[in-house]
């Protein structure tokens, strides 16, 4: 995430690459490298697909962390907090 937000996007673009070829992944936190690099619709649908596999729940830095501050203004990200008892 460092580098989305330090504006090093070819570095960060490598790294998403770099996790997405792993067999495990965490898709929040490919989530975050999306949200990151302005790409809210991708960072979306690797947030869906975290809460359909049940990975977003109690206990969740979601609502807290700073890496997805670029979602918050979204309604889909409210949305998914309600879904997912997250909300403040």
């Amino acid at each position: 995430m460092p580098y989305a937000v330090s504006g090093k996007k070819a570095e960060a673009e490598k790294l998403l690459a770099e996790v997405l070829k792993q067999k495990r992944i965490s898709e929040t936190g490919v989530a975050g490298i999306c949200a990151n690099l302005a790409t809210k619709g991708k960072a979306f649908e690797w947030l869906e697909k975290a809460y359909g596999y049940r990975t977003i729940g109690v206990g969740s830095t979601l609502r807290t962390d700073p890496t997805f501050d670029p979602l918050r203004p979204d309604p889909r990200f409210a949305s998914l907090l309600r879904r997912t008892n997250l909300e403040p």
